[in-house]
């Protein structure tokens, strides 16, 4: 007797056992539903572990690995990674000993540097050269001594203003002159003195002086060149006398000095024939 036919004859007089065993079958029924299920569950989830188990074996070639790809990636080909390719070591002496890499093509076209001349009155074109000065002087080196006589060791021509000082920096001073007229004059430290600074083991302590038979000065004679006039050019040699030292010198302030008998007689004087003679002898021009 099935569940029905206990069912049917749930209205007979025998009712309460009948709906006792209906309620039992039921119960029966529900659980072999409930088994059947949890069977039918674990089967699927074995057959789930099994396809993950053989995906994990083989990924690429694996039937549920396809199934969750993205779409349209059924076109690659599935094949297996082949093995990872040897690295090679490269030593940096390696990398200086090889040629450099030639790099192939066309070069940037070099800028071309315009030649053309700018307009006028556009910054500093346009100016004139500096114009060559046509001044120029002498610069004469002498050999003077202590008996009035001298030589012209050299005489050079130099372009250009000379260099004149009015700095009173010794009590001798030199003269050069043509004819009357002072051309120029420096004050000179004494040439013919020599001085000595003792050491600790000297028998002289201290500072002395020697003095020397013969010096060497330095005159410049402006305005003049190789080329001019000498016959009349002079160079004289002076001493100042104690306590008449101006503050500046020049022409005309040895005219002052002259003139109050400041100066004491010449200790060498080159006379015009002598000086011009050895001007042209010695005479260079240095060029510019």
């Amino acid at each position: 007797m099935n569940c029905n036919e206990i069912r049917a004859g749930v209205g007979r007089r025998d009712r309460a056992p009948r709906v006792m065993a209906w309620v039992a079958c039921a119960l029966a029924l529900a659980g072999g539903v409930t088994a059947r299920a949890q069977d039918e569950s674990g089967a699927a989830q074995g057959q789930g572990r099994n396809a993950e188990d053989e995906d994990q074996k083989n990924p690429v070639a694996s039937p549920a690995t396809r199934a969750g790809r993205m779409p349209g990636s059924e076109k690659l080909q599935d094949a297996p990674l082949g093995p990872e390719p040897r690295r090679t070591l490269t030593r940096m002496e390696q990398i200086l000993k090889a040629p450099p890499a030639v790099v192939r093509g066309e070069l940037a076209p070099i800028p071309q540097v315009s030649t053309a001349q700018p307009a006028a009155g556009g910054g500093q074109s346009g100016l004139k050269p500096t114009p060559k000065s046509t001044k120029s002087f002498l610069k004469l080196v002498l050999k003077v001594r202590g008996d009035g006589s001298s030589e012209v060791l050299s005489a050079t021509e130099m372009a250009g203003e000379p260099p004149l000082s009015e700095e009173m920096i010794g009590d001798y001073v030199y003269e050069v002159a043509d004819g009357d007229q002072t051309l120029s004059t420096e004050a000179l430290p004494d040439p013919f003195a020599s001085h000595s600074f003792g050491g600790p083991q000297d028998e002289k302590d201290g500072h002395f002086e020697l003095r020397s038979a013969e010096a060497t000065i330095v005159v410049t004679v402006p305005g003049r060149s190789l080329a001019s006039p000498m016959n009349k050019l002079s160079v004289r040699l002076y001493k100042l006398k104690p306590g008449s030292v101006p503050g500046r010198l020049n022409p005309s302030a040895l005219k002052q000095l002259k003139a109050a008998s400041q100066l004491e007689p010449a200790v060498v004087t080159v006379a015009p024939q002598k000086l011009a003679a050895e001007i042209r002898r010695v005479g260079v021009k240095r060029s510019e």
